[in-house]
């Protein structure tokens, strides 16, 4: 098994919180990256979620030109970008775009659900992916986009030709570790999200990689929620307290992400298990809680890199949480 040093990066799904503006909740995320960049932080990838109130990453690709932007070096892509929700020809005039600006910096995460409810979905849904062979076809479709001019066809992302923005494949399934595999590509698991499947996901990816000219042996991005402090005590207590709360935000209430220190948490819908993570896997606690916890999972998995997702309002608290976790994660 591969011993070298674990990366770490950083998943934003942008939270709004309580008496905040949109602009205010996207500026966060922007000096986050900034903080982090400075930390050596592999990279930082916003998401995509769409009529969920608390969250401001529904025009993922201005979220991303904006920490672009204010940062230098640091990779900022999609995490990811909803196939079914775009044109493969958007995609890649877009993030064509943001690559020709910022050249060697942008990255194309790509998953094939909706991140919606129904009746947005209904709005926004543009292509039918719900196949494998489609979904196959569609990230192909995207990595000729982003190719040398002679590999293109009559249409064209002009933008986006020889940029050879990288692709990578999110998922939470052995479908998508599979396709993953099959096209030589880094695969990204949202374990953050359920990790019941994950040793069985990430088995079936590695051992069905297939070496290509992007990659030429598997790569595994562990997506998890991380609540790192001091302190056993106040990571437990802010963790418990944020995660409690979010599940008493239901999309048809007129609230927003609350602060971690409201009172009265409610019962969870089921919108809002797309971002609580309350199946999810968590590094909770100080450096040695939360550095036994490390342990466990890299015995399991052996990830090429964890991506960590921290959803708090507090910049001092973020800095803090993010700062342990690198030490963690890259030391141990």
């Amino acid at each position: 098994m591969n011993q070298a040093k674990t990366k770490v990066s950083l998943l934003n799904l942008v939270p709004r919180f309580e008496n905040e503006t949109v602009a205010a909740s996207i500026q966060r995320a922007a000096d986050l990256a900034k903080f982090v960049e400075e930390l050596g932080y592999e990279r930082y990838w916003v998401g995509e979620h769409h009529n969920i109130k608390v969250l401001v990453c529904s025009a993922t690709e201005l979220v991303i030109q904006n920490i672009l932007a204010q940062t230098k070096t640091i990779s900022v892509g999609s995490g990811g970008v909803l196939l079914p929700n775009h044109t493969n020809l958007q995609i890649a005039e877009g993030y064509g775009t943001l690559a020709s600006l910022y050249p060697n910096r942008v990255e194309l995460g790509v998953g094939r659900a909706a991140g919606t409810d129904v009746l947005t979905k209904e709005l926004i849904y543009r292509q039918n992916i719900s196949d494998l062979r489609s979904y196959e076809a569609s990230i192909k479709e995207l990595e000729q986009y982003f190719a040398d001019d002679e590999d293109q066809d009559q249409v064209r992302a002009f933008n986006a030709i020889d940029t050879n923005v990288p692709v990578f494949v999110l998922g939470g399934s052995v479908n998508s570790a599979r396709i993953a595999a099959k096209l030589g590509l880094p695969y990204a698991f949202a374990s953050h999200v359920n990790y019941e499947n994950m040793e069985e996901v990430i088995d079936v990816y590695r051992n069905e990689f297939k070496p290509s000219d992007k990659l030429d042996k598997p790569y595994v991005i562990l997506a998890l929620t991380a609540f790192i402090f001091e302190d056993n005590e106040k990571a437990d207590q802010i963790a418990k307290e944020t995660i409690g709360k979010l599940k008493g935000v239901a999309l048809e209430k007129a609230k927003l992400y609350p602060h971690h220190d409201d009172e009265n948490p409610t019962d969870i819908s089921s919108a809002e298990k797309l971002f609580t993570g309350e199946k999810g896997l968590k590094i909770i606690g100080g450096p040695s809680q939360a550095l036994k916890q490390w342990l466990e999972i890299k015995e399991l998995i052996h990830p090429d890199e964890v991506m960590a997702s921290t959803p708090l309002q507090s910049m001092d608290d973020l800095k803090e949480s993010y700062r342990i976790f690198k030490d963690i994660i890259e030391n141990n």
